[in-house]
């Protein structure tokens, strides 16, 4: 696995582009270390997160934009295939199509310039259960054997995409976003944080090079951290003293090869005409100047962190969403600049 970042930039993945083509030549040309495939649910609505991710699973409906899953209606020949796939951990048909993800077959097709790591992204299990619905418009969080189901669905695409980067001689990330994570606190779906913890650690298990885990809203991150993705990815703007929270939990997650990604570049349109870079320089390292002060390593929680723009970019205009990748990049650079001093 990949460690000693010092603060690399990268992206969440979503853009507001509809032309593939500039989005991809954007995030190639200001990406360089460590691209993702540009995510476009303005382009097409197949393109937007849940669905993206939701493709294949057998019985799935799309009803008013809204995902619909009814097991009982599905063909029974494509139920026994995918689930003698589940059990044989096979990924031959787990392919998202290219009208779903334009943005990843122009990386396919048109190749990196040799980055430390190509990134890919999907909807996570506990958000891709907490979107889907059954006919009676219950979400399937609280289905113990559809949420199995849905797990594996997606363990299947994570280990399709990571094979699919690789077989393109890049070493990969593969990130799963995780956006209603907070909704395993809702006693009615009775989750439990070990079986939690079991989902994540199956899905993080299925990427051969380097996982990660994303959410922008505030959840409980020692969970997350037990179920040990390579990198945990989350909105420092608004939550940055988060980590320093749980300062042992986060030491621990450190000390065992875990990286943090933080997302202090801001999304707000307003944020990223007003703030210069210097100043979010003097806002990041006032928040890694707490982190020390409660008791992190400064050496491992350097060497171990990235720099992004908060959440996905989808909600700007273009050249605002150009504009937030461009100063992560000076961020970036500004960090490691101060870093040699």
């Amino acid at each position: 696995m990949l460690t000693n970042y010092y603060f690399l930039p990268t992206m969440v993945g979503s853009l507001p582009h509809k032309d593939v083509k500039k989005a991809f030549k954007v995030v190639k040309d200001t990406l360089k270390e460590a691209p993702a495939f540009p995510q476009l649910p303005n382009r097409d609505p197949k393109e937007g997160m849940i669905l993206q991710t939701a493709i294949g699973l057998p019985g799935l409906k799309v009803q008013d934009g809204k995902c619909i899953l009814d097991i009982e209606s599905a063909d029974m020949n494509e139920l026994q295939d995918f689930i003698t796939r589940i059990k044989n951990d096979d990924p031959s048909k787990s392919a998202i199509p290219e009208d779903a993800a334009a943005g990843l077959y122009e990386m396919i097709r048109n190749g990196t310039d040799n980055p430390l790591f190509i990134k890919g992204q999907l909807c996570g299990p506990i958000t891709l259960a907490a979107n889907i619905y059954d006919p009676e418009g219950n979400n399937l969080l609280g289905d113990p054997e559809i949420l199995t189901l849905i797990t594996k669905h997606v363990r299947l695409k994570a280990m399709w995409m990571d094979q699919l980067l690789r077989n393109y001689g890049q070493q990969t990330l593969i990130c799963f976003d995780e956006p209603s994570f907070t909704e395993i606190e809702k006693v009615e779906y009775g989750l439990s944080y070990d079986h939690v913890i079991s989902i994540l650690r199956d899905v993080f298990s299925a990427v051969s090079g380097n996982s990660a885990f994303h959410c922008c809203a505030d959840i409980n991150w020692p969970v997350v951290m037990e179920a040990a993705p390579n990198i945990i990815s989350f909105d420092a703007v608004k939550y940055g003293q988060r980590m320093f929270l749980t300062p042992l939990a986060v030491s621990t997650y450190l000390e065992l090869g875990g990286s943090i990604a933080w997302g202090i570049v801001p999304t707000g349109e307003s944020q990223l005409n007003s703030l210069t870079v210097p100043q979010l320089a003097f806002q990041y390292n006032a928040l890694m100047l707490e982190m020390i002060n409660h008791g992190i390593d400064s050496k491992e929680l350097y060497s171990n962190s990235l720099i992004t723009p908060e959440c996905g970019l989808a909600c700007l205009d273009e050249a605002t969403a150009e504009k937030a990748l461009q100063i992560t990049v000076e961020l970036s650079n500004t960090l490691r600049s101060l870093l040699e001093e």
